[in-house]
């Protein structure tokens, strides 16, 4: 009894003890911006003696990721190349095999620093360095490679099962409870510990210092490997769920801020600061106090537009923002500052890995809490105290090869005046227009959304500015079709028909066509001449039970009965301009043939004026198809016009044996990619390396079907047309423009799209779900604007031109004869370091987990860490050495 009253005793005076002791100063901690290095492999398991990888048999999946230079702790080290997050914002993978961090403090005084202390919390081995002196490391011996190993307690629970956390997948529709007591302790036990080391005086230095801290893996256990035989039928389904190089936490503390500036929340008054133009920005953000503000670098070509950014903010609401860029002057000539745009962030979206955790993984934000995400562009300047400032330079065509410098001024009402550098590198290549890309890239245009968005009556010239203005943004990366509405209530969202019909008497019509005519100007004006114009003929409220299968669900079934199996078409009153939705007969029905005939036959007589008679196609079906005998019906009245299909399959043979499918965007359909994988219905053996899809014949485009491809990391949207062109396919498809969800429920909230509307053509419900899902425009107070995703699948478009150039030049002997030796092989192996360096970019480093998850899912899984180690990647060097080349490559084989 008087050792335990001895026992509260002590902790008593401890509790005391505790409560009196003065709160210590964060100098560097969980909300201070660091750069990060990250070394990816794959993940090693020890099995006895010896370490063995965990291998796909997938070239760039069990390669390795450069490791960072040797001086990396060095306190003058330009880290600027290097990913800037807060400590959670690293990767969080089994495939991190080490993480080197640098975060900056400042000293007035050395001699003034009392009781300088660091924790951290990880798991692996650590090893501390402040301005490139080794202080301590823990659970990593000198000269190793791998951290100490974990115990098998740290993996089984008592019951030997794997250990879990809560909400981890554990297979088939089963998530982890909430872990005992027992269990959690385990789980606790992953985490290794450095309290309250303390930093020696001596190593500290006046102005800036350097605080490195470097993570190494530790190898996974043996236990991980069982098969559920092995194990006796335990469960093993949860492999590889946590990580054995992971930062926990960090706090460098002191007990008085003499002589030192924390650094760990946003410093009073107004601040600039870089910002990688990948990465996102958010309302928490700040700038680093002890970071330089440093030049503003674009690299980029001629005949391109290309972006970087800054960020500005303050500790109070920012007044009167106004960023002006200069021209901007080389040795050989000058783009001037017309050439040169600047705009705003504006919230807008959310951005996977960034504003929250993602998915089963729970990968964490690098935030304390969700920021607001600045994911749309604008030209006005937001208010607020956070406000991406982003310049894009449009490189004339004519522009010399070179460096450019310029200025952007920065201003703001009773801040003083920032001036950064602007630095922009133009390699010595010209791109194609936009609209002789040989990269397909399909955006739709959405009227209605904007009629909605903006209040603004059908066909107005309001509503006309508006779609203008969309036109305008679609324009430059390189989108060429178009959709005409001769039906109503299309899966596009369209209420009403394009093309309005007037009745002049029983089955006779005539049709006004003012508004396609205006719709094909404005096109040609504002987005270029469009390579494709879809005729809307057809939609799945005709389709039947015979055409659609076992997909002809209930839904379907009440579409049919309420169209008649007949097309919903917009009626005109031209005496009233009334114009209302009404069925019209089936395909079928008597006299519709020569009603059809005529309408396809006056919609050709005005595209051929256009000169766009070739560009005529009829839509459009999905896994939902027309009946044999409405695709022959067609095939009568417009013979030689070809079908486009979007859906899950690809058609390579004629429909039914009549009509050819001129254009397709397909989920899946027997097309490899170039990324080792295998997808639905491959019909050809699995490969890394590209299969040129630019060249193919055929105009198969890949169509995403992913609801939250909008929050998917940037790099994303900028591998997005080359995964397609270095696979089988000419591009991509299927891709919203303006078609942002517009309908608002009773409190604002953004809840629909368009096409929720009506149900009519809705490609969901029942059968399945292949409505359009994704975004590249955002709503902005008065017009459409451009998103960071545009700004990315721009640029990425562009690096596909580039590559197109030199994969011709290596594809064709006779022009690769003319590149010689050295350039060919340099070429080649730019190229192939850049597929690798693209499928890093999209892969979450995952292994376990549900279906259509893991390091191959690159499709239907954010790949964080791998958006993560690409921002941290010298990315930008290897564009400009990919226009570099393609320049090369121009050169050489444009010569005689």
């Amino acid at each position: 009894m008087k050792a335990l009253c001895a026992s509260c005793l002590a902790a008593l005076a401890a509790m005391v003890a505790a409560a009196a002791a003065p709160e210590r100063t964060v100098v560097l901690g969980a909300t201070s911006y660091w750069w990060m290095h990250h070394t990816l492999k794959p993940p090693v398991v020890a099995v006895g003696g010896r370490i063995e990888p965990v291998l796909r048999k997938n070239a760039w999946l069990d390669g390795e990721t450069p490791p960072p230079p040797a001086n990396w702790q060095a306190a003058d080290f330009d880290d600027s190349q290097w990913l800037r997050t807060m400590p959670q914002g690293g990767c969080q993978t089994p495939y991190l095999a080490r993480q080197c961090f640098r975060g900056r403090f400042l000293v007035a005084d050395p001699a003034r620093v009392q009781d300088l202390q660091l924790t951290l919390r990880y798991h692996g081995g650590a090893v501390v360095y402040l301005n490139g002196v080794e202080l301590v490391r823990h659970h990593l011996p000198a000269g190793a490679t791998l951290a100490e190993g974990y115990p098998l307690g740290a993996y089984v629970a008592a019951s030997r099962d794997l250990l879990a956390q809560e909400g981890t997948y554990i297979g088939p529709g089963r998530l982890a409870p909430a872990p005992d007591a027992e269990a959690a302790k385990r789980i606790a036990s992953r985490e290794r510990r450095l309290d309250d080391f303390a930093i020696p005086a001596s190593a500290l230095r006046r102005g800036t210092n350097v605080l490195a801290i470097e993570l190494v893996r530790s190898p996974y256990h043996e236990v991980l490997l069982e098969t559920r035989e092995q194990a006796g039928g335990r469960n093993r389904h949860n492999r590889f769920d946590w990580y054995t190089c992971q930062l926990r936490g960090v706090g460098l503390t002191s007990s008085s801020t003499a002589g030192l500036a924390p650094n760990a929340g946003r410093p009073a008054g107004f601040q600039v600061w870089n910002s990688d133009p990948l990465a996102a920005d958010g309302s928490l953000d700040y700038g680093d106090p002890c970071e330089a503000l440093r030049l503003l670098r674009l690299v980029g070509a001629r005949g391109g537009s290309f972006s970087g950014k800054v960020v500005a903010g303050s500790s109070r609401p920012i007044a009167g923002l106004k960023a002006t860029a200069s021209a901007l002057r080389g040795q050989r000539g000058t783009i001037p500052a017309a050439a040169v745009r600047v705009r705003y962030g504006l919230h807008w979206g959310v951005e996977a890995g960034f504003c929250s955790g993602q998915g089963t993984d729970a990968i964490r934000s690098p935030y304390p809490r969700p920021p607001a995400f600045f994911g749309a562009l604008s030209d006005v300047p937001p208010d607020g105290a956070v406000v991406p400032v982003w310049v894009t330079v449009s490189v004339p065509r004519d522009a010399p090869a070179g460096r450019y410098e310029g200025q952007l001024r920065i201003e703001a009402k009773g801040e003083t005046l920032v001036s950064v550098p602007i630095q922009l590198d133009v390699s010595d290549y010209t791109l194609p227009d936009p609209q002789d890309y040989r990269t397909w890239v399909e955006l739709i245009q959405s009227p209605d959304t904007l009629a909605i968005e903006y209040n603004v009556p059908l066909w107005s010239d309001a509503h006309w500015e508006k779609i203008a203005a969309s036109f305008h943004l679609m324009r430059e990366c390189g989108a060429r079709l178009l959709y005409v509405p001769a039906i109503a209530q299309t899966n596009l969202g369209n209420a009403e028909s394009m093309i309005r019909w007037v009745q002049k008497g029983e089955q006779q019509y005539g049709w006004d066509f003012s508004v396609m005519d205006r719709y094909l100007d404005l096109a040609e004006r504002h987005l270029g001449r469009p390579k494709v114009v879809v005729l809307q003929v057809w939609e799945v409220y005709m389709s039947t039970r015979e055409s659609v299968g076992k997909r002809f669900g209930p839904e379907l079934e009440k579409r049919l009965a309420a169209s008649k199996g007949g097309p919903l078409v917009t009626l005109l009153d031209p005496a009233t301009g009334k114009a209302e939705v009404q069925p019209m007969p089936p395909l079928a029905a008597p006299g519709s043939k020569a009603v059809w005939k005529q309408l396809i036959a006056e919609v050709r007589q005005r595209l051929e004026k256009r000169g766009l008679g070739k560009a005529l196609m009829l839509g459009m079906f999905t896994d939902a198809m027309p009946s044999r005998e409405d695709i022959q019906f067609f095939h009568e009245i417009a013979p030689g016009v070809p079908w486009v299909q979007q859906g899950h399959g690809r058609w390579t043979q004629k429909v039914y044996g009549i009509a050819e499918v001129g254009y397709q965007a397909s989920v899946w359909g027997g097309f490899r990619f170039a990324d080792g994988g295998v997808q639905t219905n491959q019909e050809a053996r699995p490969i890394v390396q590209s299969l040129y899809g630019w060249k193919e014949p055929r105009l198969d485009a890949l169509f995403e079907r992913n609801l939250e491809l909008d929050s998917y990391p940037p790099t994303r949207w900028r591998f997005y047309a080359e995964t397609a062109i270095t696979g089988e396919l000419r591009g991509i498809g299927r891709i919203g423009a303006d078609h942002w969800p517009v309908l608002r429920d009773p409190r604002g909230r953004r809840t629909g799209r368009a096409h929720d509307r009506f149900a009519a053509g809705a490609w969901g419900g029942s059968w399945i779900n292949l409505n359009l899902c994704s975004s590249a425009l955002a709503p902005g107070p008065d017009g459409p604007l451009a998103t960071t995703r545009l700004v990315a699948l721009t640029e990425g478009v562009q690096e596909c031109e580039a590559r197109v150039c030199i994969e011709r030049a290596l594809t064709d002997e006779a022009l690769k004869a003319r590149l010689g030796p050295e350039l060919a092989r340099r070429c080649q192996e730019a190229l192939d370091r850049r597929l690798f360096d693209m499928w890093r970019a999209l892969c979450n480093y995952q292994l376990g987990g549900p279906f259509f998850f893991g390091a191959g899912a690159w499709r239907w899984t954010p790949g964080i860490p791998g958006h993560r180690w690409y921002l941290g990647s010298g990315w930008q060097d290897e564009s400009a050495r990919l226009f570099d080349l393609a320049g090369q490559a121009q050169r050489a084989t444009s010569r005689p």
